[in-house]
């Protein structure tokens, strides 16, 4: 991967792991660390899900307070067929994709950005430097704010979001329904048959009226729905295109 004043082309992510910041956000700023306890994620976020499916990079824009993190690592869908392996049988749920998150985020290295002033105004530059930053670079160095840079390697929002990973439970539940709609552009990438991907889906349907009770439920709530439906992809459908 070619790098430019150390900021990723994110064609693929390297340069530092979570395990990375957080050591570092804890040994040198310990007051700011525990400022960390302030703030949680609120929701799950936007993931760039176009992204995730053609190249496996996982993008997520986090509210974290008022602000929103970034945070990008790769891996996911590899680290998913992984976990699926060593199932008893290779279906994808909230919990293998749970599990699949929590490695891979671990297992690789990660970008990181905030729309805060501290992480512009302090981190910035230091994250562009040593190449965890992502997004546009920082090229001025934070001569005034953070000059030695002895003050961690992140903000408060990013540290509160990178020291804990139970904000990924939310994340999964949003990578599962992607993982679902994009189900045969997975398999067609990976070359998986039906038997090695298989996506689950709660409930049986009756004998008689193939039919079940969550089937009845969904159904019943679409009819409430006025929201137009989307057509379900196809075997023969192509990775969505990245939105302008």
């Amino acid at each position: 991967m070619k790098t430019k004043n150390g900021v990723s082309n994110h064609s693929t992510i390297v340069e530092i792991s979570r395990r990375n910041i957080v050591g570092k956000n804890k040994s040198l700023s310990p007051d700011r660390y525990n400022k960390r306890l302030q703030y949680h994620a609120t929701s799950a976020g936007d993931i760039d899900a176009s992204r995730l499916i053609r190249d496996d990079i996982l993008v997520a824009k986090v509210p974290v307070g008022n602000y929103v993190c970034t945070v990008a690592f790769q891996g996911v869908i590899k680290t998913l067929l992984d976990v699926l392996k060593s199932q008893p049988k290779p279906n994808v749920n909230l919990q293998s994709v749970i599990r699949a998150l929590n490695r891979a985020i671990d297992d690789t290295d990660i970008l990181v950005d905030c729309t805060c002033a501290d992480f512009r105004y302090r981190f910035a530059y230091v994250a562009t430097k040593y190449g965890y930053k992502f997004g546009q670079p920082e090229t001025r160095p934070s001569k005034k704010t953070n000059p030695n840079d002895k003050l961690g390697a992140t903000c408060k929002h990013l540290s509160a979001l990178l020291s804990n990973k139970r904000w990924l439970v939310k994340l999964a539940s949003v990578v599962n329904e992607i993982i679902k709609k994009y189900q045969y552009n997975i398999m067609d990438k990976y070359d998986l048959s039906p038997d090695e991907f298989i996506i689950n889906v709660p409930g049986r349907p009756s004998s008689k009226t193939m039919r079940n009770r969550r089937m009845v439920n969904n159904q019943d709530t679409n009819n409430n729905n006025n929201e137009e439906e989307l057509e379900p992809m196809t075997p023969t459908d192509e990775t969505p295109e990245e939105e302008s």
